[in-house]
């Protein structure tokens, strides 16, 4: 899988399950006679009848994500989907990503690609809360965010008709604890991860090196590095020179092509460092050279003191 790919997995899986922790509708059960027996519609509208500030002293809520799905009866089920979220994320991690943390040459680009991730959950786990949650919603429709559940039927109804912070003050704070939980289980998969594979330098800490030749020539030694088999960590040292010289993932792999593909001929880049090399004197010519050097010496002070 390209590179490109598994970043735009990753970022959507990532983006969907924060969003599935989003709470966009309150069920509030119907209160109850001595009997246990719920409210009925009428006896509900009665009560809020008789005085203007009356509210419905609700003493069991729950929060959904989305109450339209089918699947999503009672609170157990929509804990049930919420791990299940996770888990099919964590699933993904596993099989797919972590393999690609394996590859040197990706490092850099994960490396970036996880930080920005642990800056949505961070942010998400401090917006998790009611105080915040409240503000949001109040942007959006109230009399579609709050139901009202007698037995089995649902009745919409405005928020104003709830008291829930008075009698439900704890099974709020349970909502919003249990999805920062998730959330915090999630950043944990993460960091297993990053530091095993991408716990690198800040990229910004290397220098930027210009260059006169062409792209495809870096691309020819970065190939050169990355097939060595004298260098250790040849992957790692091509991901950091990629970034020095500013050679993309895709730029990288369309020269690569383009070079494999010219068989058993030398790159040229390649050639060229072959040709400087050549010209070095080796160090046996030069300690040929200063033998001469000092033969040439010896003859000519020796000449001098002839003349003498």
């Amino acid at each position: 899988m390209e590179l490109e790919e598994i970043k735009r997995r990753f970022d959507q899986q990532i983006k969907k399950f924060v969003k599935r922790l989003e709470i966009n509708y309150v069920v509030c059960e119907a209160p109850r006679h001595h009997n246990g027996k719920s409210w009925t519609e009428k006896e509900c509208d009665k009560y809020l009848k008789k005085n203007p500030r009356n509210k419905l002293e609700v003493n069991h809520i729950f929060m959904l994500n989305d109450y339209t799905k089918s699947e999503i009866r009672l609170e157990t089920d929509e804990y049930n989907a919420l791990n299940e979220s996770l888990q099919s994320c964590r699933e993904f991690l596993i099989r797919e990503v972590v393999e690609f943390c394996k590859w040197g040459e990706n490092q850099y680009e994960l490396n970036k690609l996880f930080k920005s991730a642990f800056s949505l959950i961070q942010s998400t786990i401090v917006k998790m809360n009611y105080e915040v949650w409240w503000e949001e919603i109040l942007k959006s429709n109230l009399d579609n965010s709050f139901i009202l559940l007698i037995g089995n039927k649902k009745i919409y109804r405005s928020a104003t008709f709830f008291d829930i912070r008075c009698y439900c003050d704890r099974l709020v704070t349970f909502e919003f604890s249990h999805r920062e939980i998730l959330l915090y289980r999630l950043k944990d998969y993460l960091i297993d991860i990053y530091s095993e594979y991408l716990l690198l330098p800040e990229i910004n800490s290397l220098p930027k090196i210009k260059y006169t030749c062409k792209p495809t020539d870096i691309c020819e030694l970065l190939l050169a590095i990355s097939k060595s088999k004298d260098i250790i960590d040849s992957e790692a040292l091509k991901a950091v020179l990629m970034e020095m010289f500013d050679i993309s993932q895709s730029l990288y792999n369309n020269g690569s092509h383009s070079i494999i593909n010219r068989h058993k001929m030398k790159s040229v880049f390649v050639q060229k460092l072959s040709d400087v090399v050549n010209k070095l004197p080796s160090s046996k010519n030069k300690g040929l050279q200063k033998q001469q050097i000092l033969s040439q010496d010896a003859k000519t002070k020796k000449g001098i003191e002839t003349s003498k």
